[in-house]
């Protein structure tokens, strides 16, 4: 039977590079989420956008005429006044 003696301490790992390597995946995976959700936001938004355009095409009234809007002037009558 033999023994090995080792004198010699393993070398230390870097710190630097692991904690480095760390904070750099997690940036990446959040970076790829947001990215991710951007896409599918942007994909939704372009549905619902060609939908409001097909809705638009489809208008029975002149382009001029608005069903919707109504005039802002009001005719008040003022009770208390008497006169001409």
């Amino acid at each position: 039977m033999s023994v090995i003696i080792v004198l010699e301490c393993p070398e230390l790992p870097n710190i630097y590079k692991i904690i480095g390597g760390s904070i750099a995946a997690g940036a990446m995976i959040g970076l790829v989420i947001l990215l991710i959700i951007k896409g599918l936001l942007y994909l939704k938004d372009l549905k619902e956008y060609r939908r409001f355009e097909n809705e638009r095409k489809k208008v029975k009234w002149m382009p001029g005429d608005n069903p919707l809007f109504k005039n802002a002037t009001t005719t008040v009558a003022n009770p208390t006044f008497i006169g001409e």
